[in-house]
């Protein structure tokens, strides 16, 4: 990753509590778990209502992305869901992220996003699964969850959103990483 051009950022803790973005970057497919992600966002929101979900890559099928938006409205996330489609300017949204959620439910190789995430200084919750161990440690530069669990993944969103220690360590820890490996 280069580290030039997804720069680490320092975040108050004023400016994490009033702008709460949660996203997800990632091609709309099944094996990507957008499904579960949105079920654990719809916990998450009870708690933190101010929360805005960004889910960020296109469908290679349009009535899959279709289905995704129809479950974000009967969990009744409309309001704070965007879909934004493919985009160029990564570095840019995750700058702006309180946290980057990989809820994967298949197996995938790397996940080069966890490694931006890092180096931009967001904290990351990932399924454990395929490349996702290969990257986080438990609990020492992120969160790994079991896939397909939406309320351990929620518990664990949870858990971030209200320790800004935990939070700040492990956004640190993964930079750190980032910078001695990727």
């Amino acid at each position: 990753v280069n580290l030039e051009e997804f720069r680490f950022k320092e975040r108050s803790p004023e400016a994490f509590s009033k702008n709460i973005v949660i996203g997800l970057i990632g091609r709309l497919t099944p094996i990507k778990g957008h499904p579960l992600f949105l079920k654990a966002m719809a916990r998450v929101v009870r708690v933190f209502p101010n929360v805005k979900i960004q889910m960020i890559g296109d469908s290679p099928k349009p009535q899959y992305k279709e289905e995704l938006a129809a479950l974000a409205r009967n969990l009744g996330l409309a309001d704070c869901t965007q879909f934004l489609g493919t985009r160029y300017d990564i570095p840019d949204l995750l700058s702006q992220m309180s946290l980057l959620v990989v809820p994967s439910v298949g197996e995938e190789a790397f996940g080069r996003v966890v490694i931006e995430a890092g180096a931009c200084g967001v904290p990351v919750v990932a399924t454990r699964i395929g490349g996702m161990v290969d990257i986080i440690e438990h609990e020492k530069d992120g969160l790994l969850v079991p896939p397909n669990d939406p309320r351990v993944l929620a518990d664990s969103i949870l858990r971030i959103l209200k320790d800004e220690k935990l939070k700040a360590a492990l956004a640190s820890a993964l930079r750190v990483k980032v910078e001695k490996q990727f």
